[in-house]
């Protein structure tokens, strides 16, 4: 049984309501995902937030995360600014 907890389910919401901001059209191809992460420290699970990540635009930015067919994940270091950039290639 998988739970998430209550910080998880509102990253996901926030994740997913980005996504529909940003996304005109949801992709039904393969595609290429890379996402680069800068948090505030270089502690966190890679793996583990990029399935998160990569669950919550399912259905936004492609209909199911089994389309993903090649993915690049980065993690550094940035106090200042942390954020997540996300790059979506399409028929790849």
């Amino acid at each position: 049984m998988r739970f998430m907890t209550k910080e998880g389910k509102e990253a996901k919401e926030a994740i997913q309501w980005i996504a529909k901001t940003k996304c005109k059209k949801c992709l039904k191809g393969d595609v290429e995902i890379r996402i680069t992460y800068y948090f505030e420290k270089n502690n966190r699970d890679l793996l583990g937030s990029s399935k998160c990540m990569m669950d919550a635009m399912q259905g936004i930015v492609y209909e199911n995360d089994r389309q993903i067919k090649k993915a690049s994940l980065e993690m550094f270091k940035d106090k200042d600014n942390p954020r997540v950039e996300i790059e979506i290639i399409e028929n790849v």
